[in-house]
């Protein structure tokens, strides 16, 4: 299914859903005495979309794990984002749920699997990661009677998705993805009931960075794409260029002639880089329009070799473009 398939369904029958949902928790609130919120224990990051804000959650998640040593996180995301979950070490493979929208019959069945795996675990809180996605905070309500956490739009224009939270953290497009994330996990530990959350100050030097260390076998793997494309490693530096951003935000994605501009520039200035554009298939075209454009820019630059890989994991075959 395309990313705008998802867009429609969360637009309209998330929509009537949520607020039909939060006429519901209104009701009961006003009948029933609110309940005690529990210290964060069984923590559920839903987080489907996205593999690259994924990583910017790393901060937030380690210092909720600071915050509470014994907590146990547990993962809800999109099947073809799951494997960066596992390269965070966030937390072990069985605590990562997926979900699988390659087809209408996988989204529904691997969905429906999915909330019953949910159910059964009776987590205490939920921290919703996904930018105002309806279907998220449902998700999130029903799975949780305990703490809830999310973006709330407030007074602000923005995607409605109802009042399902017990933590409604404002968002500013004007601050790092990470800060907006550890603004998620700081609302836990605020006063109750001191809306907006989060009223804090988040510095970026509070900000955990992943280092990260690959395995023997993927370097090897790598070593051998990038032999199979005629890339001799031959001490030079090499440099790495993904021009995908995914088809969610597409504001995001920075323009082409861009990059070729970037890859002149890195050339110029170390003659000895050796660059390289990855990507999936699909990216082929791109790739084929910023080489042309590098090399149309830096034809008097001897040492400039750029090739097209095909690096994602999504792809079996050895084959390079």
């Amino acid at each position: 299914m395309r990313v705008d398939t998802l867009r429609q369904i969360d637009r309209y029958l998330g929509i009537p859903l949520c607020w039909i949902v939060s006429l519901a928790r209104r009701a009961h609130a006003f009948l029933w005495a609110k309940p005690v919120l529990p210290k964060p224990q069984k923590v559920l990051i839903i987080k489907l979309a996205e593999m690259g804000s994924t990583v910017l959650a790393y901060p937030a998640l380690t210092e909720l794990k600071n915050r509470c040593p014994d907590v146990k996180l547990y993962f809800l995301v999109f099947a073809k984002n799951s494997a960066i979950i596992e390269v965070l070490k966030l937390a072990p493979t069985e605590n990562i749920i997926t979900v699988d929208y390659q087809t209408p019959w996988k989204l529904l069945s691997s969905g429906l699997e999915a909330m019953l795996r949910l159910f059964r675990e009776r987590f205490d809180t939920v921290i919703d990661m996904d930018f105002f996605g309806r279907l998220t905070g449902l998700i999130g309500f029903i799975v949780c009677r305990g703490n809830r956490v999310g973006f709330h739009r407030y007074n602000d224009e923005g995607l409605y998705r109802g009042d399902l939270l017990t933590h409604r953290v404002f968002y500013s497009p004007h601050i790092h993805t990470s800060a907006a994330f550890t603004s998620l996990v700081r609302s836990l530990f605020q006063q109750p009931n001191d809306e907006p959350y989060y009223r804090g100050h988040i510095s970026p030097k509070q900000l955990t960075v992943l280092l990260h260390q690959p395995e023997a076998t993927d370097l090897e793997s790598v070593r051998h794409k990038l032999l199979s494309a005629d890339i001799e490693l031959d001490g030079s530096i090499l440099v790495l260029i993904n021009p995908n951003s995914s088809d969610v935000f597409p504001l995001r994605k920075w323009p082409l002639n861009y990059y070729a501009q970037l890859c002149c520039q890195l050339l110029e200035k170390i003659p000895r880089c050796t660059l390289v554009i990855t990507g999936v298939a699909s990216e082929k075209e791109d790739a084929k329009y910023i080489l042309e454009q590098a090399q149309a820019r830096a034809a008097s630059i001897s040492r400039a070799r750029q090739a097209f890989v095909n690096c994602s994991r999504s792809i079996r075959s050895r084959r390079s473009w």
